[in-house]
């Protein structure tokens, strides 16, 4: 048991940088799952915060995907080509970021669930990898979504 202890001690300081996103401090995200104390309660509460995470990451990407919608209506409506290209190249461009940043994530939280492959850890690792990629994400979507709303 003590060896668990432990390496969810090296699991936090490894897989738990720092998060900004939305000029909200997300750095203390992973303080809530302290009063866990077994490994269901544990994994539940990762598996939680990876499902707020997740809602945070989806919403600013649909938000981002309604102003490109929006803009393209417009540019279509004053026929300003340049802009419909310019509106659908950055849509497209998002959309495939979008793609490759999900099969990169879950590649790399595979790669890290191998540390406690078969172990009874191993969820939970997945859980706080794609938690702190979804934060990461988070992060590039904003500055997106503040850039269109100036």
């Amino acid at each position: 048991m003590r060896h668990f202890y432990i390496y969810s001690f090296i699991l936090y300081f490894f897989l738990s940088p720092s998060i900004y996103a939305q000029q909200t401090n997300y750095d203390n995200w992973s303080i809530a799952c302290n009063e866990a104390i077994t490994n269901i309660e544990m994994t539940q509460c990762f598996y939680q915060q990876r499902e707020i995470a997740d809602s945070l990451l989806m919403d600013t990407y649909n938000q981002i995907m309604v102003i490109l919608d929006s803009g393209l209506e417009t540019a279509a409506l004053e026929s300003d080509q340049e802009m419909i290209e310019w509106y659908g190249e950055f849509k497209t461009k998002l959309v495939e970021g979008q793609k490759s940043w999900q099969e990169m994530t879950n590649a790399d939280a595979s790669f890290a669930a191998n540390l406690t492959k078969g172990g009874s850890m191993s969820n939970m690792t997945i859980h706080i990898s794609v938690t702190n990629s979804s934060y990461d994400r988070l992060k590039v979507l904003h500055g997106f979504l503040e850039y269109l709303t100036l």
